[in-house]
């Protein structure tokens, strides 16, 4: 802990030199020192040795698969490599492989880069094309068990498909946002507003 604490305070020092080594020595004392990992990871990934920074920061998932910081970090250095869709190939592998706590972690990594592809879709005024994202992340949240993940992303299939002049399936997903939270205010609203 002394180690990684060293390392820690020399990362957010910019002294990364000192960070690294200090890291180092706590993966000595603790191979398994999962945040020791993720910030080798990140060190790596600043320096541009991306296989380098993956395999750290994969290692530290491996060993805490329910941090979500890992996640987070993993898909911004595959976003720094040029190729941020590798979020979702891993998903896919784990969930062909069925490791539940590997899959909702890479799951709710890449439920975060859909929503924000749904978000930009919409600025766009692709409304079809926002849907079709946003059902995709229905799929994914449902392969993980991310049932309170799943009530904004009814709330905006909702909204999508009232904007859109699909008032049933409007209709349908604000009832879906009812089923899982009868007490959600905007979707009794918008509801009471189409009948």
């Amino acid at each position: 802990a002394v180690f990684y604490g060293l390392g820690y305070i020399n990362y957010l020092n910019e002294n990364i030199e000192k960070s690294q080594s200090f890291f180092n020595q706590a993966l000595e004392l603790n191979a398994k020192n999962a945040l020791a990992l993720n910030n080798l990871g990140a060190i790596y990934s600043r320096q541009k040795s991306y296989n380098q920074a993956v395999e750290k920061v994969r290692a530290a998932i491996y060993i805490n698969p329910k941090e979500p910081m890992f996640f987070i970090n993993l898909e911004l250095i595959y976003k720094k490599m040029g190729n941020p869709e590798l979020i979702v190939a891993d998903y896919n592998r784990y969930l062909k492989k069925g490791v539940p706590d590997l899959v909702r972690g890479y799951g709710m990594a890449v439920g975060r880069k859909m929503r924000q592809a749904g978000f930009k879709l919409y600025s766009k005024g692709k409304l079809d094309e926002a849907i079709g994202k946003f059902m995709e992340i229905e799929t994914v949240y449902k392969n993980i068990k991310h049932q309170t993940g799943l009530v904004p992303i009814y709330f905006s299939l909702g909204l999508l498909h009232e904007e859109k002049g699909d008032i049933k399936n409007a209709k349908k997903f604000f009832k879906q946002v009812l089923a899982f939270n009868s007490l959600h205010i905007q979707a009794k609203k918008r509801l009471e507003q189409l009948q």
